[in-house]
C-alpha cells in the first residue's frame, strides 16, 4: 500500500499544471478567477462527476476505431491511472475528459481499449470497477512480483483478507482497485525463481558497504514508486553506499519528465562513479507538456541530450 501514497500528489499536479496552462490544457478554456487552489478543486470536482455519471450510466460510443464500446467508470480509471505514470499524455488526457464533459467519449474509449484488449464487466467480490485484464502485457506486473517476494509472504491467508486488502488499498489510492487486482493474482503464484536475494537490506541487518555506491533517482511524486522509499533505501544503506537524486518532476521514472540537470548528474554517474552531494534535487521545466521544452541558453551537447530525453519522454504515449 506504501508504493501508492503518491499517487494523489501526482493528480494533483495534473490539476495545477492544467489550470496554470489554460487554453493548452482543454479543461481550463480561460484564465481563472478567484485562487488558483479554487481553481484546482474546481476541476478536480468536475472530473469526480464525469466518475460519478460513468459509474450510473456509461458513455456509450457508437463508432471509434476500436469499433463501438462504452466508457464506464472502470475505464475511465484506467485512463486517469495510466497517465499519472506519463505526464506526456496529460494533454490527450485534458482533451479526452473535455470531450467526454460534451458527451462525446470517443477518444476516452480509444484511449482505453489501445492499452489492450479488456473483457467487459464480470461479476467480482472487489467491486463493479474492476476488470479482467487478458492482455499479455499486464502479465509481466504479477510475475514480477511473484518471483520478488518471498514465497512465505505471496499468499493472503483468506478471502477475507483478500477483501480487507483491497479496501485499504482503495482508501490509499484512486487505482487501488487496479493494484488490488495485480497484488491478488500474484498470490497464486507457485514458480520459484533460479536466484534471488532476500537481504539483508541495511547495515542493521549485517549489509556492508557497497563497493560501487548506487544512485537512487526518485521523482518528487511518482504514482508507484514514492519518493519516501528511494530515502529509506539510502539510510538503510548508508550515506557511502547509497543516495537520492530527487527529480523535481511528476510520473513514473525520471524520463516521464525531463530535466537535464538530473540527466547530467546520471551520466557522471555512470562515467565516473561520482555521486552528488546529499539531498540534491534537479527542477524541471514544469509547464511541459502542455508547453514545449524551452532550449533558451544550452550548448549543443545540452541541447542534444535533453531532446533525447524529450523523445524518451514521448515515446510512452506509443505504449
Amino acid at each position: 500500500m506504501a508504493s501508492l501514497e503518491d499517487t494523489s500528489k501526482v493528480y494533483a499536479g495534473f490539476l495545477r499544471n492544467c489550470v496554470r496552462n489554460p487554453g493548452a490544457c482543454s479543461l481550463v478554456a480561460k484564465s481563472f478567477e478567484g485562487s488558483e487552489d479554487d481553481a484546482v478543486e474546481g476541476l478536480r470536482a468536475r472530473i469526480q462527476h464525469l466518475f460519478s455519471q460513468a459509474a450510473d450510466r456509461p458513455f456509450v460510443v457508437p463508432n471509434s476505431k476500436y469499433g463501438p464500446g462504452f466508457v464506464d467508470a472502470s475505464a475511465l480509471q484506467q485512463n486517469l491511472w495510466r497517465a499519472m505514470y506519463f505526464p506526456i499524455s496529460w494533454p490527450v488526457l485534458s482533451d479526452s475528459l473535455a470531450e467526454m464533459e460534451k458527451g462525446n467519449a470517443t477518444r476516452m474509449y480509444e484511449t482505453w481499449a489501445a492499452m489492450g484488449k479488456f473483457s467487459p464487466p464480470v461479476p467480482h467480490f472487489f467491486g463493479h470497477h474492476l476488470r479482467e485484464q487478458p492482455s499479455m502485457q499486464y502479465l509481466e506486473f504479477p510475475i514480477i512480483g511473484c518471483l520478488d517476494s518471498k514465497p512465505t509472504g505471496r499468499r493472503l491467508a483468506s478471502r477475507d483478507a483478500k477483501i480487507d486488502f483491497a479496501r485499504q488499498m482503495q482508501r490509499t489510492s484512486f487505482s487501488g482497485d487496479i493494484w488490488t487486482a495485480w497484488v491478488v493474482m500474484r498470490t497464486f503464484c507457485t514458480i520459484e525463481p533460479f536466484e534471488a536475494y532476500y537481504g539483508p537490506w541495511s547495515r542493521e541487518e549485517g549489509l556492508q558497504k557497497l563497493a560501487n555506491p548506487i544512485l537512487l533517482v526518485n521523482n518528487q511524486a511518482d504514482p508507484c514508486t514514492p519518493l519516501k522509499s528511494a530515502k529509506l533505501i539510502a539510510e538503510a544503506f548508508g550515506n557511502d553506499s547509497a543516495r537520492v537524486l530527487v527529480n523535481n518532476g511528476y510520473g513514473h521514472t525520471s524520463m516521464s519528465q525531463p530535466s537535464l540537470c538530473t540527466a547530467l548528474i546520471i551520466r557522471n554517474y555512470l562515467l565516473y562513479g561520482n555521486l552528488p552531494p546529499p539531498d540534491t534535487g534537479c527542477r524541471v521545466q514544469n509547464e511541459w507538456p502542455f508547453k514545449p521544452l524551452s532550449y533558451d541558453g544550452l550548448d549543443k551537447d545540452e541541447a542534444k541530450l535533453l531532446r533525447t530525453l524529450e523523445e524518451l519522454s514521448s515515446s510512452f504515449l506509443s505504449k
